[in-house]
């Protein structure tokens, strides 16, 4: 199976849902062999790029940010890393002209749809490489609650996730074969959520300064156990959850092929799950993506019928 860029320049705008600064941001076509990478166009930097691996995570409260050694940055990749695995894009060159990447509707959508309608590129001079999960792998963050996020080896990547918050969120939980347009269909609409009684706290620590309630963030009043905003679907909240995780674990470089399952997990324990995964040898293996991969691999096959209808 072949890797995969996009096939022309896209250029998105808005405001960074953290930070509430206007960013420009363009994904570019890129070479095989090339990886995702960012280069953050504002400020100036000896070296502006950034790739995008776990290795280079920068910090994980609320959002998962990257940075290089000279002070380059950007932050909230995930859903902007989300869509590209979700679309089986394995290079480009992401340039952002501001400290963040714009929040748009809150989820991946807006980015997935202008890469499904302008099409793939394939690249048939280097085959896809792809990451094997060879044996249990768990990262536990904290006690009470519990945060846990795991990875068991699979034919297919698939992912199981449980969430516990404070009516009316409740406790949910999901199940999913990611395989070919599946987390397109069920995952990219669901956008970023908080509780009311968070908003104040958050902001006045620096964050959410961008967000606005409806537009590109879904609201649950825990103080009177009812919903601020409308909700796309009744699984939103979890399976934002799985979007974040999806574009956390595309910071491993290649796609993962296994079984993730978390318990309250978020941004931290995500990438503590991939270090863990590869600070021993024995935990993976990386294989060409054959036929027998292709089947069942996220990103492969994808069309823009398979757009969910909730937007």
């Amino acid at each position: 199976m072949p890797q995969a860029t996009v096939s022309k320049t896209l250029r998105f705008t808005g405001i960074g849902l953290h930070t509430g600064v206007d960013a420009e941001l363009a994904i570019h076509p890129a070479e095989p062999g090339h990886g995702i990478v960012f280069q953050q166009l504002q400020g100036d930097f000896e070296d502006s790029r950034i790739s995008a691996h776990f290795r280079n995570v920068a910090g994980t409260r609320r959002c998962t940010s990257l940075a290089n050694g000279a002070g380059a940055a950007v932050q909230t990749v995930e859903h902007l890393m989300a869509a590209l695995a979700g679309c089986g894009i394995a290079n480009a060159m992401v340039e952002i002209s501001g400290p963040e990447v714009p929040a748009m509707d809150g989820s991946a959508l807006p980015f997935v749809a202008e890469m499904l309608a302008a099409g793939v590129q394939w690249q048939h001079s280097e085959p896809l490489q792809v990451i094997k999960v060879k044996r249990p792998v768990v990262a536990v963050l904290g006690r009470r609650p519990l945060v846990q996020a795991a990875l068991h080896p699979s034919s297919s990547f698939r992912m199981r996730v449980a969430i516990d918050y404070p009516e009316p969120i409740g406790r949910q939980m999901d199940d999913l074969v990611l395989r070919n347009g599946i987390c397109i269909s069920e995952l990219v609409n669901c956008r970023t959520f908080c509780l009311g009684s968070e908003i104040e706290l958050l902001q006045s620590s620096g964050l959410g300064i961008g967000g606005v309630i409806g537009e590109n963030v879904v609201v649950a009043n825990d103080l009177t156990g009812e919903w601020m905003t409308m909700r796309r679907h009744e699984a939103e909240c979890v399976r934002h959850k799985m979007l974040d995780a999806v574009g956390d674990l595309a910071l491993a470089g290649m796609p993962i092929v296994g079984r993730f399952e978390g318990h309250r997990t978020g941004h931290s324990a995500n990438v503590r799950l991939l270090e863990k995964l590869f600070s021993d040898p024995a935990n993976y293996e990386i294989v060409f993506a054959g036929p027998e991969l292709q089947r069942d691999l996220l990103g492969v096959n994808v069309t823009v019928g398979d757009l969910p209808n909730e937007r």
